[in-house]
């Protein structure tokens, strides 16, 4: 495996619990970051979080607060673009409201709106 470079951005998309702990680690190893999130608003509040994180590894000694303003620098939320469709007309919601798949072979979770599954199901051959 080929690691990338630090000039390259790393582009988080969905900015729960995981999606922040990734843009941290990206950004202490040097890497731009850009945080994309459905939800209006929540990439701003994961910004904020992961920029708290970097504090509480400052007062543990782990990084030098010179890195941590470093890292600060590189974290940027995402442009909005004209062309950008609005949080809920993404291919999420299509999802969400789809039927159950019932050809899966161990659902993971179940709830009135969707279900997963493992391993993935392919799409029928046209």
């Amino acid at each position: 495996m080929t690691a990338i470079g630090t000039d390259t951005t790393v582009a988080v998309v969905g900015t729960g619990t995981m999606g922040q702990g990734i843009a941290q680690v990206a950004l202490v190893a040097g890497h731009p970051v850009r945080l994309y999130d459905s939800a209006p608003g929540r990439a701003a509040q994961a910004a904020e979080a992961v920029v708290r994180r970097l504090d509480r590894l400052v007062e543990k000694g782990r990084i030098p607060a010179v890195e941590r303003d470093a890292a600060r620098a590189r974290l940027s939320p995402p442009r909005p673009s004209p062309n950008s469709p609005t949080p809920h007309s993404s291919s999420r919601r299509s999802w969400s409201n789809s039927p159950p798949n019932r050809s899966c072979s161990a659902p993971l979770r179940t709830s009135s709106r969707r279900t997963a599954c493992w391993p993935p199901t392919p799409p029928p051959s046209r």
